[in-house]
């Protein structure tokens, strides 16, 4: 028996597949959200309205349940995480499986996604020590290059700071998935894990644009900036300053870690048995947006 589920960030990218895979599985789903109504109405999920930052109405919602899915929607937030832990524990918990991000490291720069996310890893670990623990650090998402549809559109250009970095791009449509087998697998099986999740196949960003340019029969071209350039441009969209610094940080720290080195982790044909999804299904799923 799988257990109650009890479900973070339901309506987000990786969330909304994730409730459908796991009601497909046929397991109890609560979706813990602050708009219940953008929750797909599905056999075996209840939506329960409440916000991560109120912990007694936290609490109270996860009484009776024996599986998390931990998400926070924006990384400041994941400072969080160690307390919803704790209270998960004390409500009987029994597996928690938390997405967090490639590289999390307490070890990076302050302030950083990776030192954000590593520390809160480090939090929950101390938080549950009897309780399974399964660490997602998925890389750059496909879902990503959709920020990018009105720049391909006007202008034909994807703006990064990323350099030759070989980025695999992962869709979150295959994270979903994994977090739905883990969760529904026994306990134990990704127990004290951590898997970093990659697309099938390496590319730089140029390569990427080749891609595009044979997908969408139309020229695109990478415009490659510096950090500095990039910061500036994000701020100018609108970005606050801190978010457009996390960022770009996470494209320098890829600049410097996978320039020339085409890694890829596998770990999604571990736990699927398949192969990644690519990014030429995902751009052949989602033409219209770039057309």
């Amino acid at each position: 028996m799988t257990g109650k589920v009890f479900v973070l960030g339901a309506t987000g990218k990786v969330g909304q597949p994730l409730v459908r895979f796991l009601a497909a599985k046929g397991a109890a789903v609560t979706a813990y959200v602050r708009n219940p109504d953008k929750v797909a109405s599905l056999a075996g999920v209840t939506a329960v309205k409440g916000d991560t930052q109120d912990l007694d109405a936290f609490a109270a919602a996860i009484q009776g349940h024996e599986r998390l899915f931990l998400l926070s929607s924006n990384p400041l937030s994941a400072a969080n995480e160690p307390k919803l832990a704790t209270i998960a524990v004390q409500a009987g918990i029994k597996q928690i499986v938390k997405l967090s991000v490639i590289d999390a490291s307490e070890s990076e720069e302050l302030g950083s996604i990776q030192n954000l996310h590593g520390a809160a890893e480090k939090g929950i670990l101390a938080a549950a020590p009897g309780v399974a623990v399964t660490f997602l650090r998925p890389g750059y998402f496909l879902q990503n290059l959709l920020n990018n549809a009105a720049e391909i559109k006007h202008k034909g250009t994807i703006t990064t700071a990323m350099g030759n970095a070989q980025v695999a791009h992962i869709d979150t449509t295959d994270i979903a998935e994994v977090v739905a087998v883990i969760l529904t697998s026994p306990v134990d099986e990704y127990n004290r894990m951590s898997l970093t999740l990659t697309g099938p196949l390496a590319r730089t960003w140029d390569e990427v644009a080749d891609v595009i340019t044979k997908t969408l029969e139309r020229p695109v071209r990478i415009s490659h900036v510096e950090p500095a350039a990039l910061i500036a441009l994000l701020v100018g969209f609108g970005l606050p300053r801190r978010s457009a610094w996390m960022f770009t940080h996470v494209q320098t720290l890829m600049r410097v870690k996978y320039t020339g080195n085409g890694y890829t982790s596998g770990n999604v044909e571990f736990v699927l048995g398949r192969k990644a999804r690519s990014l030429e299904q995902f751009l052949d799923e989602n033409r219209a947006a770039f057309a």
